[in-house]
């Protein structure tokens, strides 16, 4: 059975955290922070939120209200592949916006790929379980103000943000990739078989015409010249 986690009493609008690599090796990230309230029943982060991306939250939500990080990752980045600093940047944004978390000296913060986070229709406001709660892992964060000055400096605001339009192109683009990896293997699919052909086509060549039929030949040729000159 999935777990779920409850934002509950009168904190109804959600803040959400999205966080960009500037590279693979680098820890470096910007955020943008949208902090609109979003009813979980339409159009929503969940329903369209970017299956590459990892999600991140404080595990007791139903004692800390909590922010929600979003991390992307870059083509072909496995959630094994992120560094523990870009973790802890992370988990102490969560701890950082939670109102009761920043408070504490520590708190447990898990985190798990989008495409594990589960919301059904009777979930509240809030409320979110996940499919595999194997695939789920916890950390221990205690705070870091330092972290938090860096990436503050990194900060910029945004309302109303349409994650479908942002799913959407996300989608169209990763199709587009798809489209230009199998178009660029029958390319070069396409070269084997030739370069396979040319090649067979010499072999047989070389087994008609042996050096020795081709001498053959030659003195066959030589002979009938000679007797067309006799006549």
């Amino acid at each position: 059975m999935a777990s779920s986690l409850r934002l509950t009493g009168t904190a109804l609008r959600e803040l959400r955290i999205h966080l960009c690599q500037k590279s693979p090796e680098s820890n470096g990230v910007r955020q943008f922070i949208e902090n609109d309230y979003v009813d979980l029943k339409k159009g929503n982060r969940y329903e369209y939120g970017i299956e590459k991306s990892i999600s991140v939250e404080n595990e007791s939500r139903e004692k800390l209200s909590s922010a929600h990080v979003y991390l992307r990752l870059q083509t072909g980045q496995q959630i094994s592949d992120i560094s523990e600093d870009l973790i802890e940047d992370c988990c102490q944004l969560v701890k950082a916006n939670s109102i009761e978390g920043c408070k504490l000296s520590e708190t447990d913060v898990v985190y798990t790929m989008w495409s594990n986070l589960k919301k059904t229709g009777d979930m509240v406001t809030g409320q979110v379980g996940f499919h595999k709660n194997k695939d789920v892992k916890k950390v221990r964060v205690q705070k870091q103000r330092e972290i938090i000055n860096r990436l503050n400096k990194t900060k910029t605001h945004a309302t109303g943000v349409d994650f479908r339009q942002l799913r959407e192109q996300r989608d169209m683009e990763e199709r587009q990739k798809v489209k230009e990896k199998q178009k660029q293997f029958l390319n070069e699919e396409k070269a084997k078989r030739e370069a396979i052909e040319r090649e067979s086509k010499n072999m047989s060549y070389d087994r008609v015409f042996t050096p020795e039929q081709m001498s053959t030949t030659n003195k066959n040729t030589e002979g009938r010249d000679l007797e067309e000159d006799f006549m």
